[in-house]
């Protein structure tokens, strides 16, 4: 049976599809173009290098305030551990600083004590030593030290004192000068101690307070660097004072075998000066061999 009905008509076929950027406005189409891609860049290193040179000058101009606050963050990295332990045993926090501080100068003056008889019991020896490092200078200077004429120390001195005779006129600047650097690190000693404390008893809260002042949507992050910031300063400061500690040992079996004075306080002075890297191990040494040195006749 035939059928009258038409067949149905074939589907459309779809228009071909034309991708269309659109700019929203956020500047995302801009930024793929090189030139514009460099100059954003160009900008945020202007931007960071401002920052930090602003940054830099305020620090300058508030390093009695500065210095102390950030000098104070390498004993509070020792300190705390202690402090976490105390008051994990219910100890509460401004008692357990107390205690740390405490023992921290409990042990500097322990080690004070223990220096004194030693270098008491020397200074017949160390006033010899002087006299006779000075006649060895003044023969020194005497022969024409590297190519010069004779130079006599009496000279040089008599100098020295014609100079600070001239510059009398200024020597009342000069002594306000030292009093006003004398009460800058007397300040600065004690805004350090007060500073440490607050870092010991309420380093959470301080450190949740500084988090806050982030973007809500970095805080995250800003926390992260933080934290990882903090086990940086107390990782170095550890191996600083044991590797102070091989140093000032192995030094000081080597002072006691060549027979060097004040064997002990050069110990202590090297184990002091491994605490800072290069240039403490350089005044520690110049203060070894000072006790050694005899300039060539």
């Amino acid at each position: 049976m035939l059928s009258l009905r038409k067949p149905p008509p074939p589907p459309p076929t779809p228009a071909p599809t034309v991708a269309v950027t659109v700019d929203r406005g956020d500047g995302a189409e801009l930024l793929r173009r090189p030139v514009v891609r460099s100059g954003a860049y160009a900008w945020a290193l202007l931007g960071l290098f401002g920052t930090a040179f602003v940054v830099a000058r305020v620090a300058i101009v508030l390093s009695l305030v500065v210095v102390p606050l950030v000098l104070a963050l390498f004993p509070a990295a020792v300190l705390a551990p202690l402090v976490a332990r105390l008051t994990a045993r219910r100890v509460p926090p401004a008692l357990a600083t107390f205690i740390a501080l405490g023992l921290a100068a409990g042990v500097i003056a322990g080690v004070v004590a223990f220096l004194v008889p030693s270098v008491a019991a020397q200074l017949d020896g160390l006033g010899q030593s002087i006299q006779d490092g000075i006649a060895a200078v003044e023969r020194f200077l005497a022969n024409g030290p590297f190519g010069l004429g004779p130079i006599r120390l009496e000279t040089l001195v008599a100098r020295a004192r014609e100079q600070i005779t001239a510059g009398g006129g200024n020597l009342g600047a000069g002594v306000l000068g030292a009093l006003v650097a004398v009460t800058e690190t007397i300040a600065g000693v004690l805004f350090g101690l007060v500073a440490l404390f607050f870092y010991l008893k309420d380093g959470g809260r301080i450190a949740a307070w500084l988090r806050d002042l982030f973007p809500e949507s970095v805080r995250d992050d800003a926390a992260a660097v933080g934290v990882r910031a903090w086990e940086t300063i107390g990782q170095y400061v550890r191996g600083q004072l044991f590797i102070a500690l091989v140093d000032a040992a192995l030094i000081g079996i080597a002072i006691v075998v060549l027979g060097i004075p004040l064997a002990l306080p050069l110990t202590v002075l090297v184990f002091v000066g491994g605490l800072f890297p290069i240039v403490g191990a350089v005044l520690a040494g110049a203060s070894r061999c000072s006790w050694r040195w005899r300039p060539l006749e």
